[in-house]
């Protein structure tokens, strides 16, 4: 009796421990047909976990790689979903901001490329281009429509060319540029077989190795795209269906929400949003498809490996000029704003999900983790079958045009290209941009010096001053304009003349100078330039009477160095035979207008070089008349592509 009394007390005693809140989770109430073990919250964390895995087809897919198809599917599952918060960010940032906070990957450069501006000198441009080091940019792109919906002849100031330096090239451009059809035979620069080594600091001027004068091709190689659309004939067969089967969410979301409440609601957010994106995108590609094709584009490329000082003389220029590439779609606002609002939105909705997960029961969660996973395979099986509008140039095959066959409106694109690469290179030269400020460069100032005045092989100077009738007599000369190497650079490596690398250009230019004891005429002359490394008011410390320097220890630095800021421009102007016109210019003084000229022979010319205080690498005179046939090498490419 007292057992059973002690039994009935301890079933009643209010000290007794309650049933486990977890243990109803076995019961007829789970939505799940068999039983969950209690994991706590283990499922959540791992769940949470799941979000910041990258997926390549998660990323491929919502750039729309795969269509607007491929962009609903893309965040059903929330699988990687961060990672794709991270690629819509650097979809839609410019390419430098891309680098700078690490949001670029191999997707995003398929998709929309990696360009700098031209207008970008922050920080973020800057590691871009140091990132490339000395291999620099693949290429460089001008969007001509600013010119082709002109209807009359641009002033001066519309001849602002902007370019883009391209880093990496979209997968529309880059299936184009495949196979580059090179018929055009280059024969590389050869040495002789013994040379007789002097200074080794002195040796650097002479690295320009002589080859026999013949008849070489002095203009652009020039590709087109062959007569077909840029797209090919959409495929909505595909896209619809798949597109209406992402619908399948809803079901997701009504289950969630019988069972969770608020969480079914809040899962199908960012896919909402994404569907009407898709839907956007899909209509859009209805409504292109059913438009005539377009056969031109409005963006022209030079590609190839810009010209540096790295670049030897024994491996020949390849330079390429598209005119007409494509402009790809996922460049346009459109795109850029989708991304970023999708961005904004994913955070927030994940956030959401796990903390209303935290709050649920292991049946719940083990059911989301499921529809995740379902929805995980679907993604993958999309990304397999989706049509690619990465392949969708091609078909497009380019094909070379004959330079003389070019209408001239395409030969005004390739001068812009040209403007656009030497304002490129005045950006990155070792002389630096403050060095070149007075020079020509545009298409505008171009032709009205090469091609509107006459050209010059040598100043007329009169017999009485030579200078080999009186030491040290000056010239009064005006400077009218200036065409720096930067310019002659680009020119000739878009003409991709064998032996003309950035190094052995490095001196050279063409003034345009006003002819003495003419009122208003003027002659183009190709001419040698070299920054000095010392200031212009420095005496020369030469003996007179024995025509030599004074004792000093010669310094020669190779070329591409960094000057100083005190440094000196000094012009060689040919004037006949052995005769020089020499010009002292202080690098931050105007170069345009007046300058009193000094007239040398070759021999003073060699003698004020081989000193060594310049702090330059030409030595002799004849590195000077070098340089002297690389400027009228370049003056000829001028006139071949500008006329």
């Amino acid at each position: 009796m007292w057992c059973t009394a002690l039994q009935s007390y301890t079933l009643a005693s209010p000290m007794a421990e309650p049933p486990s809140a977890n243990s109803s989770h076995l019961g007829s109430s789970s939505p799940l047909p068999f039983p969950i073990p209690n994991f706590g919250n283990a499922f959540v964390e791992i769940s949470a976990l799941t979000t910041f895995i990258g997926s390549s087809v998660a990323e491929s897919l919502i750039l729309g790689n795969e269509g607007g198809a491929g962009v609903a599917w893309a965040t059903m599952s929330a699988f990687g979903l961060m990672d794709m918060v991270k690629t819509c960010v650097g979809a839609a940032s410019p390419g430098w901001l891309r680098t700078m906070i690490g949001a670029r990957s191999e997707n995003t450069d398929a998709a929309v490329g990696l360009e700098v501006a031209s207008s970008a000198r922050g920080r973020g441009a800057m590691k871009v281009r140091r990132s490339y080091g000395e291999r620099g940019p693949s290429g460089l792109s001008v969007d001509a429509s600013v010119f082709l919906n002109l209807r009359r002849k641009p002033t001066a100031s519309e001849y602002e060319i902007k370019w883009e330096e391209i880093y990496a090239f979209d997968k529309l451009i880059s299936r184009g540029l495949a196979g580059f059809p090179d018929d055009k035979p280059h024969e590389a620069a050869t040495a002789p077989e013994k040379i007789a080594l002097r200074d080794p600091q002195a040796h650097t001027a002479r690295r320009n190795v002589k080859k026999p004068s013949k008849h070489i091709d002095m203009t652009p190689d020039v590709y087109l795209y062959s007569v077909s659309p840029f797209y090919p004939p959409h495929n909505p067969w595909f896209q619809i269906p798949v597109l209406l089967l992402s619908l399948a969410k809803v079901g997701e979301g009504f289950i969630l929400y019988h069972f969770a409440g608020a969480l079914g609601i809040v899962t199908l957010i960012p896919w909402a949003y994404f569907f009407l994106v898709a839907c956007i995108i899909e209509l859009r590609e209805i409504i292109v498809a059913r438009r005539p094709a377009v056969f031109d584009g409005e963006i022209d490329i030079v590609v190839g490996q810009l010209p540096s000082m790295t670049q030897l003389a024994e491996s020949p220029p390849q330079s390429w000029v598209v005119i007409g590439a494509p402009r790809s779609p996922r460049k346009t606002v459109w795109w850029k704003a989708a991304w970023v609002l999708g961005a904004l939105i994913c955070p927030f909705v994940t956030g959401f999900t796990y903390l209303s997960l935290a709050q649920q029961t292991n049946e719940i969660v083990m059911l989301w983790l499921m529809f995740q996973g379902l929805w995980l395979l679907g993604r993958m099986l999309v990304h397999h079958y989706a049509e690619s509008p990465k392949e969708a140039i091609a078909p497009r095959l380019l094909y070379k045009r004959p330079w003389e066959t070019l209408p001239g409106i395409f030969r005004e694109r390739i001068v812009n290209l040209m403007a656009a690469l030497s304002k490129y290179m005045v950006s990155v030269h070792p002389r630096q941009e403050h060095a070149y400020r007075d020079n020509s460069s545009t298409p505008l100032e171009l032709r009205r010096i090469i091609i509107e005045t006459p050209t010059m092989l040598n100043y007329p100077l009169n017999e009485p001053w030579k200078p080999s009738n009186y030491d040290r007599s000056q010239v009064d000369i005006e400077i009218h304009a200036v065409i720096g190497d930067p310019t002659l650079i680009s020119a000739v490596w878009l003409a991709n003349i064998p032996g003309l690398t950035f190094e052995s250009m490095y001196d050279t230019c063409i003034l345009s100078l006003k002819l003495p004891l003419a009122t208003s005429q003027y002659a183009t002359i190709p001419c040698v330039r070299f920054l000095a490394g010392v200031p212009a008011s420095e005496p020369l410390i030469f003996d007179e009477e024995t025509n030599q320097p004074f004792d000093s220890v010669p310094q020669f630095f190779p070329k591409g160095r960094l000057h100083e800021p005190q440094c000196t421009w000094w012009y060689l102007i040919p004037a006949g035979e052995r005769s020089w016109l020499v010009i002292r210019q202080d690098v931050w003084s105007p170069v345009l207008g007046k300058h009193s000229a000094e007239v040398m022979s070759d021999e003073r010319v060699t003698a004020i070089l081989s000193r060594g205080n310049l702090l330059i690498s030409i030595a002799h005179v004849d590195d000077v008349k070098s340089a002297l046939e690389n400027s009228r090498k370049a003056r000829e490419t001028l006139t071949e592509i500008l006329s």
